[in-house]
Formats: structure tokens, sequence, C-alpha cells
């Protein structure tokens, strides 16, 4: 069974290196290589072993990383998106095993963690956010360095 996991964002003239399976007892790498997120959703659609493999490895490790999150932030949800397409994300999360934190709650409204829904856009409808989240953001520290004075 595979121990570590590095994904990595390379890209090569013509393909993208989406992930990197390292099989620590065999010294064996398998690389998930795909041109666009089109043909990555063939591979998972097709169960390709390396993206399953990756799939496999990954989800421990987003798992500890939530269940922290949830015990330092106390979300009511975590949403996971990005360029991923949705079906892998849908299989990642289906693989998560998140351990017990804040978050286990009898009468939760929403799901400890769910896809999002704004797409392969989210990170730049989160940076077009920006401007207005500064704008309408009370500066507190502003009005203490005022009231210093």
């Amino acid at each position: 069974r595979a121990q570590g996991c590095a994904v990595i964002a390379h890209r090569f003239p013509d393909r993208r290196v989406l992930g990197v399976v390292v099989d620590d007892q065999d010294f064996e790498v398998r690389i998930v290589v795909a041109p666009d997120m089109g043909a990555l959703h063939d591979l998972h659609a097709a169960g390709d072993p390396a993206l399953m493999a990756w799939l496999d490895q990954a989800a421990p490790h987003l798992s500890l990383i939530i269940g922290l999150l949830e015990n330092i932030l106390d979300p009511q949800t975590v949403i996971l998106g990005g360029k991923m397409p949705r079906a892998i994300l849908d299989d990642l999360i289906g693989r998560l095993a998140i351990p017990t934190s804040v978050a286990n709650r009898r009468n939760r409204a929403l799901p400890r963690v769910q896809r999002g829904q704004t797409g392969q856009e989210s990170a730049a409808i989160g940076a077009a956010a920006l401007p207005f989240f500064n704008a309408i953001t009370p500066q507190l520290h502003q009005t203490e360095d005022q009231s210093t004075r």
C-alpha cells in the first residue's frame, strides 16, 4: 500500500502532471498525467489505477487536516472546490474518514464536507470578492489607533 503522496502542478508543453503516487514499499512511482481536466475526468471514469491510488492516499491526509480545521475554527461545513472535476471531488469526499472533532453534532444542518457549487472558477470568484470584502469590513485596527491619540 502506498504511503507517500505529492501533488504537483508542473506544466509540460502538452501535458500537465496532476499527481504523483509513490509506493514506499515497492519504490514504484505512478504519475497521473492528463492534457486537461476533461482527460482527467475520463481517467476517473475509467478507474485509472494511478488516479485511484492517488485518491486513496490523499483522503486520509485531507481527513486529518479537515479534523484539525474543525477543531480550530469550528465551521458549519468545509467546502472543497477548484479546478478538479466534480466527479473526482465527490469521490474524494466519499473517501474521507474525518476524525472526531467539535463538529460532530447530532443536529447538523449541513454535512461536514461538501463540494463547492461555484465550479472551476471558484478561485477567480473568491479573488473578485476581496475588494468588496475589504470595502464592507470594519477596519477595527484603524479605530484602535485613533482612540489612543
